[in-house]
């Protein structure tokens, strides 16, 4: 059947009550489809949450948006009481000149936050799933940024490491604490063969 074509099902839906949206979802019809069928039948649009309002109901629950948005309720909390959208909710804000509630973020601890993006595989190996700055894994926390290889780095050797913190397994950028080396342990390294080699 062709868009806009007036159909019975459609108008029984409406006579029920439904929205326009709960008609096209069941029905698979277009909102054509619908908007013709309600004028076709003279099918008078609901009066309510999910329909339109009257003035008076308008400019009462724009109020009460207005004052729960004032005492700081989020846009999800005001939804819950007065059924409104997220956007219509902000275009309230925005014509009652309500500025927008700053809240803090929680914030993640070092060790919360390394926990959250390291994700253990293969034989003892770890891989970052957090976000880089270039190739370096870059870890948020506390309000501030850090290298997160050093911070695996520290939380498993009980120190900061001391020049760059590298991987010497040969799995590219794992983030194992036993595989992670700095620049005393690289050094300390290169110089065993040679004294063993001596001895």
């Amino acid at each position: 059947m062709r868009n806009g074509v007036p159909r019975d099902d459609v108008a029984e839906l409406l006579y029920q009550g439904a929205t326009y949206e709960t008609v096209m979802r069941q029905l698979g019809v277009s909102a054509h489809v619908v908007s013709a069928t309600r004028k076709a039948y003279k099918i008078p649009l609901p009066v309510g949450p999910g329909y339109r309002y009257s003035p008076e109901d308008k400019a009462r629950l724009e109020q009460r948006v207005a004052v729960l948005l004032l005492q700081g309720a989020t846009y999800d909390e005001i939804s819950a009481e007065v059924g409104l959208s997220h956007p219509t909710i902000r275009l309230i804000r925005l014509d009652w000149n309500i500025p927008k509630a700053v809240r803090p973020k929680p914030s993640r601890t070092v060790a919360q936050t390394l926990a959250l993006y390291t994700e253990t595989y293969g034989l003892g190996h770890v891989r970052w799933t957090g976000p880089y700055s270039g190739r370096m894994p870059e870890l948020f926390a506390e309000g501030r940024s850090h290298n997160a290889r050093r911070v695996a780095f520290t939380a498993h050797h009980g120190r900061d490491p001391v020049g760059y913190t590298l991987s010497d397994c040969r799995e590219p950028g794992c983030m194992a604490g036993p595989h992670l080396t700095d620049e005393p342990m690289r050094s300390t390294r290169r110089s065993l063969p040679a004294a063993g080699g001596a001895a």
